[in-house]
């Protein structure tokens, strides 16, 4: 089974682990940018720090939910500086990551969204994408859990309208 250790943009100490399900085992990378589920309810883009292959854990893992980018969006070196970064200004990795990426680059349940007036797309959307557009306001920014509710879907941080 493959495993991934992940950043997540929180000022937490460490790594946590997630199981790589099959689908994605050829898109993940070092320095991926992946959704994960942290808690009950929330959700968060995780930097991959590290994968690597192992029968089993001695506790059960949550899989990662989805891989947002074809290729990895930081390189080993930068993730090493990271590191550095950390352990020098003894901080955590979620710290630097926070520091170091543009907020747009890091989706939450918390994260504030809003109707992009000019949205276009030539493919159809899906029912649970049709759901989230028209609960968007180009006036009133909404969380992405506020719109899980009022859609009625889970999951909502991992579409990419």
């Amino acid at each position: 089974m493959l495993y991934a250790d992940v950043i997540l943009p929180l000022p937490l100490q460490g790594t946590y682990t997630y199981a790589i399900p099959l689908e994605f085992k050829k898109s993940v990378y070092a320095g991926s940018r992946v959704i994960v589920q942290f808690g009950k309810k929330k959700f968060y883009t995780a930097i991959v720090f590290q994968i690597y292959e192992k029968e089993k854990l001695s506790q059960p893992v949550k899989d990662i939910v989805t891989v947002l980018e074809e290729y990895p969006i930081a390189t080993p070196l930068q993730l090493k500086f990271w590191e550095w970064v950390a352990m020098y200004y003894m901080c955590s990795l979620g710290d630097v990551y926070r520091a170091a990426l543009p907020s747009a680059l890091k989706l939450e349940s918390e994260t504030h969204v809003l109707l992009n007036a000019d949205f276009e797309t030539s493919e159809p959307l899906t029912a649970n994408e049709q759901k989230v557009f028209y609960c968007l306001s180009p006036d009133k920014a909404k969380t992405i859990a506020e719109i899980e509710k009022q859609a009625g879907i889970s999951n909502a941080v991992t579409f990419q309208l």
